[in-house]
């Protein structure tokens, strides 16, 4: 099933754009009110066929974390009270994606 592009808000849509993402392409997209550093900030992760990103929905900054699927080989996700982080394996190294237990 594809998300239509229209669910996430403009801010993440023009972000993503800037980066090279096109239209239509989403797979995957879900947010959370916790930035990797443990502060207040709405993230979104979206994944696509291409992709896994990691979006900050903030005007004005770009803020684009994305790994190619062609890069990683393997994916793993921990959970823990009050968060959790969703991590790829890319290059021989975990790269932090997604951290946060609240969801909308």
């Amino acid at each position: 099933m594809v998300i239509p592009s229209l669910q996430l808000p403009e801010v993440v849509r023009n972000h993503l754009e800037m980066a090279g993402w096109q239209p239509g392409q989403i797979l995957l997209s879900i947010d959370t009110d916790v930035s990797l550093e443990g502060r207040p900030a709405r993230e979104w992760l979206v994944v696509t066929g291409d992709s896994l990103s990691v979006v900050a929905e903030v005007e004005g900054v770009s803020g684009v974390r994305q790994v190619p699927w062609d890069a990683v080989c393997q994916v793993r996700a921990s959970a823990g009270v009050g968060g959790g982080t969703l991590q790829v394996k890319s290059g021989g190294d975990w790269v932090d994606l997604r951290f946060g237990n609240t969801f909308s």
